[in-house]
This record gives structure tokens, C-alpha cells and sequence, in this order.
């Protein structure tokens, strides 16, 4: 199908479709970035791998919207990092008793750590002993994607996931989680939950009300999940949508991601006789999930419950 007999057909269907690399591309060539143009191919668009990283980091603030101070920015971020760096490898002499950590050593684990080193500094009256913090298991998964997303730059992917907990701290209106080494009740949860609960009554009614008779609760679940922001569940190349809408600003697609799970497994959760089964179904279940097929459903309910719909079909 040629692109012209694309835009010809989509748009005699109603459907505004957006060239994806041209439009990127497009965005990034200023002198100076429109951010909320970056923000609108990230919520309504796929970012090409390759583009990923510094859309991400201009988002998230990592690097200013002026062009001409990348290359000072990149540098005060490098020099950020090699100090924390070293931070962590003084923390831990046994480890590294040369006091060095070469790029190709980080681990989530460092990653996390030098986080953590970072915003202490931001929290003076916050103390913390480094060398007996247990990196939170929810952290790791994500550094562990960020590293990948990243093509395992470790500057790249520090920068990112501490912005991105930022972005995160900056929604929940609290940074103290952050510092956590087991999962916290973050304070959006009850209102996500009751959102939730709400699109499970519109979407699949019979199971809610199966829901309601058995009085099942998802708090926990929801918070399990969304604490890693789904990186202990879904393939790497299912969060980066995700996390491209998230950094695009709207945060309530962790919302429609839970419920695309949920209701991909219905007919399961329609056989439960007990609240306490729940978890252990859908944890089974999701052994069997096609995640992209659940993500991409989630994020169609996802577009469709936000105005401005932009079809995420790419013309190649």
C-alpha cells in the first residue's frame, strides 16, 4: 500500500495519521525544541529506537531545549556522573579497591545506588548508609530496562531514570518513596484504584460485578505492578510505548495497562470463588499473555478515552 493510497484511505476514515520519522525528525531540528511538540509525538506516536534516548532526555530536562548547549550540558552530566561514580565505589572498597568503576561495570544496582547518592544531595536532612541500602527489587527492574532501552549507555540511562523518578516524584506530589527499600502505598494509589474499578465496570460489567461480589480489593496488585512502572511484567520493547506516553506526560496509561491485563484474563477471574485467588490467577496467567497484543489493546482505550486521537498507524 503506497504511503499516498495510506493517508488517502486513513483520512477518508477520519483517522489523522502522522508520519513517525519525518515528524521526529522534524521536531528535533531547531535551534530550539518545542517541548510540547515532543510531548505530543510521545503520547500519540511510537518514538524510533534511535531518537528514543534524547527525546526522552530533552523531556525529561536531562538537556536544555537550545541545541547549541548540548554539548556543555553533556558534559556537566558527565562530569555529575563520573563523581557519583566514584561516591559509590568508595562506599564500597572491598568491591572496587582500585576506587574506580569503569562505564562497562554499571549494573542496575550502581545504577539505583548513584540515584539514590543523587538526591540525598537534594535532602540534606535525609540520611541514608549507601553501603547497607538494598536496592529496592522494583528499582532494579527498571534500571535494568533503562540500560537496554538505552543500548546499555550508562550515562544515557542514569540520566534518564533519574529524571524519569523525578517525572514520577513531581506527579505524586512526594520524593520521600524513592528512598524506600520495599514497595511504599505511593499517593495517587486510591485514586488510580477507583479509576480502575470504574473501567472495569464499563469495559467487562459481569466481572466487576463478580469483583464486587467476592469484595476483591486491587490495591496491592496496582501497586505491585505500577511501582516498577511495569518492568518486572512486560519485554522491554512494551514499555517503551509506555514509557513514551508517561515522559509525553499522561500517567494515567498505567491505569489502562492494568486494566488491559485484568480483563485479558477474565474468564479466568470469572472462576474464582475467593478475593484471595486473584493474584495467584493473574500472575498464571500472564505466563500466556501476547503482552504486545495487551499493551497495544491498552493503549488503543487508552487513546480513545483522550481527546486529540492521532492514529499510531506509521506510514513507512
Amino acid at each position: 500500500m503506497t504511503n499516498n493510497f495510506r493517508k488517502a484511505y486513513y483520512g477518508s476514515l477520519g483517522v489523522q495519521v502522522v508520519e513517525i520519522k519525518p515528524s521526529v525528525e522534524s521536531a528535533l531540528s531547531g535551534d530550539e525544541l518545542d517541548l510540547e511538540k515532543l510531548s505530543k509525538l510521545c503520547l500519540w506516536v511510537r518514538i524510533p529506537h534511535s531518537y528514543r534516548s534524547t527525546v526522552w532526555k530533552v523531556l525529561l530536562g536531562v538537556l536544555p531545549t537550545y541545541k547549541i548547549t548540548w554539548e556543555f550540558a553533556e558534559k556537566q552530566r558527565k562530569e555529575q556522573y563520573d563523581d557519583l561514580k566514584k561516591t559509590i565505589a568508595f562506599a564500597f572498597p572491598n568491591k572496587y579497591p582500585t576506587k574506580e568503576i569503569r562505564d562497562e561495570e554499571i549494573t542496575p544496582e550502581i545504577l539505583i545506588q548513584m540515584m539514590i547518592i543523587y538526591y540525598l544531595s537534594k535532602f540534606p536532612t535525609k540520611m541514608i548508609k549507601i553501603s547497607d541500602y538494598q536496592v529496592n527489587k522494583a528499582y532494579l527492574s527498571m534500571a535494568k530496562a533503562f540500560l537496554e532501552i538505552c543500548d546499555n549507555n550508562a550515562i544515557d540511562a542514569f540520566w534518564n531514570i533519574t529524571f524519569f523518578f523525578r517525572l514520577l516524584a513531581i506527579a505524586q506530589d512526594d520524593m520521600s518513596w524513592i528512598f524506600e527499600e520495599e514497595m511504599v502505598q505511593q499517593p495517587t494509589l486510591i485514586s488510580d484504584v477507583i479509576v480502575l474499578d470504574k473501567l472495569i465496570h464499563s469495559r467487562e460489567p459481569s466481572l466487576w460485578r463478580h469483583f464486587q461480589k467476592l469484595n476483591v480489593q486491587l490495591d496491592n496488585i496496582y501497586a505491585k505492578w505500577t511501582q516498577s512502572c511495569y518492568a518486572q511484567i512486560l519485554p522491554n520493547h512494551c514499555l517503551e510505548r509506555i514509557w513514551d506516553i508517561m515522559i509525553g506526560g499522561s500517567q494515567t496509561i498505567l491505569i489502562y495497562i492494568a486494566l488491559g491485563i485484568i480483563t485479558s484474563c477474565k474468564n479466568e477471574l470469572k472462576n474464582i470463588t475467593s478475593s484471595n485467588e486473584v493474584e495467584g490467577v493473574l500472575n498464571k496467567q500472564m505466563n500466556y499473555l501476547d503482552f504486545n497484543i495487551v499493551t497495544t489493546k491498552s493503549i488503543y482505550l487508552w487513546e480513545r478515552s483522550h481527546p486529540g486521537f492521532v492514529s499510531n498507524h506509521p506510514i513507512e
